[in-house]
């Protein structure tokens, strides 16, 4: 989970830009907080994140916020790499 950089809480909703097609999923995913719609214009400096504690928004590429492809988590904080890593060494032997 992605922890705020002004805060440090992990209170934090996605921003979902575009014209998403609302499902019950979504409705709720909004109403938890977990996504904020954005809007359909996005520029350079549009947010990714915001933190529902201190009202802080963040963009994508916030150092130390970047998400792990494989499971989402901020990748300081996944461990991804280390099942990669056992793969590989296995494969070697």
């Amino acid at each position: 989970m992605n922890l705020c950089p002004n805060c440090g809480k992990n209170n934090i909703a996605k921003y979902l830009y575009g014209m998403p097609a609302m499902d019950e999923e979504l409705r709720k995913d909004i109403d938890k907080g977990k996504i904020i719609l954005g809007g359909c214009v996005i520029i350079d400096e549009s947010p990714k994140f915001h933190c529902n504690s201190c009202s802080y928004d963040w963009p994508m590429d916030h150092p130390g916020e970047r998400e792990c492809k494989h499971c989402g988590d901020v990748v300081m904080y996944c461990s991804c790499y280390e099942s990669s890593i056992d793969d590989i060494m296995e494969s070697l032997d």
